[in-house]
Formats: C-alpha cells, structure tokens, sequence
C-alpha cells in the first residue's frame, strides 16, 4: 500500500476542541521483506496543491 503527496491534518491531542492547527504532506508506503517500493510519476512542480480537495 502506499500514498503519495496526501495531506493530514494536524490538530493538538491535549485539546481536541481547539480545531485544526495545520496540515503535513505526507508520502507514506507500506512494504513486506522482498516488496519493491513502486515510485510514483513526477508531478509538475509549478502545480498547485488543493490542500482542502
């Protein structure tokens, strides 16, 4: 499994009704022994990114 150029969101565990706090792009994979990692396309550069979308 893996996921490439998502966003999470950040928020404070200590107080969970303060809302949102920011957000983290993340790429993440998920191997076993002997998976290959697969690597995802280049995207344009100038793109932007729908943080929201």
């Amino acid at each position: 499994h893996q996921f490439y150029h998502k966003w999470a969101l950040l928020s404070d565990p200590d107080d969970i009704t303060a809302g949102l706090k920011g957000y983290l792009k993340c790429d993440i994979a998920v191997v076993g022994k002997g998976d290959n990692i697969k690597t995802p396309h280049k995207a344009n550069e100038t793109d932007e990114d729908d943080i929201e979308g």
